[in-house]
């Protein structure tokens, strides 16, 4: 894709990518490639306005989306319980 960089940076807890994209945008099209590859969000958390809203404090654009791919979750779970 010409909009993305071809680095990926190793940070201390996962991985980072630099995309010329606005933030809103960026996580659309991280959705839409969730749901093309067979993952839904079940979960998405705005952290921003999560500390706005209980700390009262500022925090730059950060969401926690959380996917889950029905088929790979029936298999690894038929295979292990606890993950």
């Amino acid at each position: 894709m010409k909009d993305i960089k071809n680095e990926i940076e190793k940070g201390d807890y996962g991985f980072r990518r630099t995309v010329e994209l606005s933030f809103g945008d960026a996580v659309e099209r991280i959705k839409s490639a969730l749901k093309d590859e067979g993952f839904g969000v079940l979960t998405e958390i705005d952290m921003k306005a999560k500390f706005k809203e209980k700390l009262d404090k500022d925090f730059g654009e950060y969401v926690m989306l959380g996917a889950c791919n029905p088929g790979f979750a029936f298999q690894s779970l038929g295979i292990e319980m606890d993950l």
